[in-house]
């Protein structure tokens, strides 16, 4: 240590290039950043995608529920109309 003063590059016992110096790793950073950056819009705008399907679900599922209902209760008047017919003719 007295011999050889720190420097900056230098990791203690590892002597020069054991890291990166802090300009590289800055530029790395900023690559880093922008990848992340990138995929964080990439999953923004898919998230958009499926809020608006997910609402086009869900309104293709209230009809299918009001056809369902119509269609049940259609069925309980034909029932009902079949079950008086019947008692009529007996």
């Amino acid at each position: 240590m007295k011999v050889l003063k720190p420097k900056s590059g230098y990791v203690r016992g590892l002597g020069p290039r054991a890291r990166p110096p802090a300009k590289v790793r800055a530029q790395g950073d900023d690559m880093e950043r922008v990848q992340l950056a990138t995929q964080v819009h990439t999953l923004s705008a898919s998230n958009e995608e499926l809020r608006a399907s997910n609402e086009q679900l869900k309104a293709s599922n209230e009809e299918l529920k009001a056809d369902f209902s119509r269609m049940n209760k259609e069925a309980i008047e034909r029932e009902k109309k079949l079950r008086e017919d019947m008692l009529k003719n007996v």
